[in-house]
C-alpha cells in the first residue's frame, strides 16, 4: 500500500491480510428415494436411495453419516415397529465420498426388507417411515430427514391344507350357526 500526502511525499508498505477459515458444516444434502411398493411375491425389497451433499471446506475429507431416529406413520402393522427395527430397514452408513478440492460429496444408502414384512398393506394403504440421519464432516454435525413410503398391494389369498398319508387332502369345515 502507498500513502502520499498533499506536499509530494509518499511511503509504501507492505499490508499482511490474514484471512482465518472455520469449518463449515455439511449442507445442501438430498436424499433420493425410490418408490417401494409391498412385494407380492418372495422377492426381498431391495432400493437404494442416493445422497448428494455439499461441504464448502474443499479440503474436508472422511465426511460420514449414522443413524439418529425412525418413526412409522400411517397403516401400521398390529404391533408397531419399533425404532429398532425401522432402522435394520436403512443400512450404508458408514464414510462418505467426497475428493480433496471438490464442495460436492455422494453417497447411497440401502432400504431392503422381507419380502412379507409388509403383506399386511392393502391396495391403497402405505407405511411412511421417517427417518433421521446425521452427517458430520469429523467436527460439526448436520441432520437430514427424509421419508420412504411403502405402498401396500392386492396380495393373492393363500391357501394351504394338509396332505394326508394317503395321498388325499383331508380338511374339515365347520359353520358356527346359532338357528
Amino acid at each position: 500500500v502507498t500513502v502520499s500526502d498533499a506536499k509530494g511525499g509518499s511511503v509504501t508498505r507492505q499490508v499482511v491480510v490474514t484471512i482465518t477459515g472455520v469449518n463449515d458444516a455439511v449442507k445442501d444434502i438430498s436424499v433420493t428415494v425410490p418408490a417401494v411398493a409391498e412385494q407380492t411375491n418372495t422377492v426381498a425389497i431391495e432400493k437404494d436411495l442416493e445422497v448428494a451433499f455439499t461441504d464448502v471446506d474443499l479440503t474436508d475429507l472422511g465426511h460420514a453419516v449414522s443413524f439418529k431416529s425412525a418413526v412409522a406413520t400411517g397403516t401400521n402393522k398390529p404391533t408397531a415397529f419399533t425404532e429398532e427395527q425401522l432402522s435394520g430397514f436403512l443400512s450404508g452408513y458408514g464414510t462418505l465420498a467426497k475428493a480433496s478440492g471438490s464442495a460436492a460429496g455422494t453417497a447411497t444408502l440401502k432400504f431392503t426388507a422381507a419380502s412379507d414384512v409388509f403383506d399386511y398393506l392393502a391396495t391403497g394403504e402405505s407405511l411412511t417411515i421417517t427417518y433421521t440421519v446425521t452427517f458430520t464432516d469429523g467436527t460439526v454435525t448436520t441432520d437430514k430427514s427424509f421419508d420412504v413410503v411403502v405402498t401396500g398391494t392386492n396380495d393373492a389369498p393363500l391357501v394351504t391344507q394338509a396332505q394326508s398319508s394317503d395321498a388325499n387332502f383331508k380338511g374339515a369345515v365347520t359353520e358356527d350357526a346359532t338357528s
